[in-house]
């Protein structure tokens, strides 16, 4: 399916910027392979799969909220890596994640998410 999903992205590009990404390791390997030049990015729930990353050809690291650390977010900026955290549904936590320089917050609270970071 990687490489259906590479054409399909070729055909009908996103109109602002996206990740594909994935928590498998060999898929997004698969998605490098299918197309270099697609934003690529990995999901990681757990430490050990955060600890793969260096591995994989991806520009992003979407992390569950528990993985994220000042240090975390510091290691993967020098490496040139955007950092996303997910999911985030406490407005406390939303503004201490943006503080922290996290590069986007997902969360199934966006109207809340919103008011958090206008605050």
């Amino acid at each position: 399916l990687e490489s259906e999903v590479a054409a399909l992205v070729r055909e009908q590009p996103p109109r602002r910027g996206f990740f594909v990404s994935s928590f498998l390791p060999h898929v997004v390997e698969h998605l490098h392979a299918a197309d270099k030049s697609m934003p690529l990015a990995v999901i990681c729930d757990s430490a050990q799969q955060l600890a793969g990353w260096t591995s994989l050809p991806v520009e992003a690291l979407f992390l569950e909220r528990g993985l994220v650390t000042p240090g975390i977010i510091e290691s993967l900026h020098g490496a040139g890596k955007e950092v996303f955290v997910w999911t985030v549904n406490r407005e406390r936590e939303m503004r201490q994640f943006a503080d922290l320089g996290v590069d986007g917050i997902i969360s199934d609270d966006t109207k809340l998410l919103a008011h958090a970071l206008r605050g």
